[in-house]
């Protein structure tokens, strides 16, 4: 387990470093993406808010490197809770995540098929 003041203000760098560290081991890599780890004032429609959570934007960048990265099988994300969502804030953030990882993916497969 890794806390996120130990990967602070690095946390791409931090996320990259852990993937291919799982993919050198020759697992393929699952992703999930909890919404409660985000801080609250970028998704607030959680059921656990997360006041000191990780920054939005930096977990969106994280989602794009996860669809990059050849070792990624598999991403997620979960804990998006619609009662809980103000002005559908929350919703835009989780499509804008998952908008973010398919982007990614496009540009791995681009490079697969580069001779």
């Amino acid at each position: 387990m890794i806390w996120s003041d130990s990967i602070e203000p690095d946390l791409y760098y931090g996320f990259r470093d852990e993937v291919q560290l799982l993919a050198m081991g020759g697992c393929h890599v699952y992703v999930t993406l909890d919404a409660d780890a985000v801080r609250a004032a970028d998704v607030p429609g959680v059921s656990a808010p997360n006041a000191l959570g990780l920054p939005g934007e930096e977990v969106i960048d994280c989602a794009y490197l996860a669809g990059e990265m050849p070792s990624v099988a598999s991403f997620d994300l979960v804990e998006i809770n619609p009662r809980y969502d103000r002005d559908g804030q929350s919703a835009r953030w989780a499509a804008l995540a998952i908008w973010n990882f398919l982007i990614g993916l496009g540009v791995r497969a681009k490079r697969r098929h580069i001779p």
